[in-house]
């Protein structure tokens, strides 16, 4: 078990949707999947490693849930926060835990952003939500994938918080927010620089290995050049 303290983004790719009203039209209200819990996501593909991470359910329950401010913001912008719920459980962001994940609902004002938001989200122009979190306990696995690259399973167990949903057009800015990419590649060149310096190493211990055979063989070869001295002066 492992705990870090800094903030992660995590990209949801499900669906949302606006929910009906009774009369079979739109209302403002948005709903869908914030957290995905048991489904193993590709975090990292690189040449020398492979990070994988799966979200436990045991890292979110309903008394985690009491204890946190969480924001519903559009593309990541704190600016553009359009709902929340405190650790009072006031607000219009409504937190649900199923089986599966964290779903979200909210009710929309009124305004031009608003049916902006909806317009986006019916049209699919966001792809999904991304969630902010900061890691509190997790397992890592490590093994070696049949091209003999690292592969590095993490498995999320705990979560220290939650702060922030947003709606999201896709994960590239996940991919490359708060260190995430920088961590990773550090990690990738750490691994290539281990494995050349023991091919480095493999080289040198070849090279010696040749040599002390080569000697062997001069020694050999000296041994029967005497041998043979020594039987031509008996004859």
């Amino acid at each position: 078990m492992e705990t870090t303290s800094e903030n992660r983004l995590r990209f949801t790719p499900t669906g949302m949707q606006v929910r009906e009203n009774e009369n079979g039209g739109e209302s403002r209200i948005i709903e869908g999947c914030a957290i995905v819990f048991n489904r193993e996501t590709t975090l990292w593909d690189g040449h020398c490693t492979r990070v994988r991470e799966i979200i436990a359910p045991s890292c979110i329950d309903e008394t985690f849930l009491r204890e946190q401010d969480i924001k519903l913001n559009i593309m990541h912008d704190r600016a553009q926060t359009i709902a929340r719920r405190t650790k009072q459980g006031e607000g219009k962001l409504q937190l649900k835990l199923h089986e599966d994940g964290l779903y979200m609902s909210c009710e929309l004002p009124d305004t031009e952003q608003s049916r902006q938001i909806i317009a986006n989200i019916r049209d699919k122009v966001y792809a999904g939500m991304s969630f902010e979190f900061m890691e509190g306990e997790f397992n890592d696995q490590v093994t070696t994938l049949p091209d003999g690259r690292e592969d590095r399973l993490r498995t999320q167990t705990k979560f220290k918080k939650l702060t922030a949903l947003t709606i999201a057009l896709d994960p590239a800015y996940d991919a490359t927010s708060i260190g995430a990419r920088e961590g990773y590649e550090a990690h990738e060149n750490e691994v290539k620089q281990l494995r050349e310096a023991d091919s480095a190493a493999g080289d040198v211990t070849r090279r010696e290995k040749e040599r002390a055979e080569q000697e062997i063989r001069r020694r050999q070869y000296r041994q029967m050049q005497m041998q043979m001295r020594m039987q031509m002066r008996n004859i």
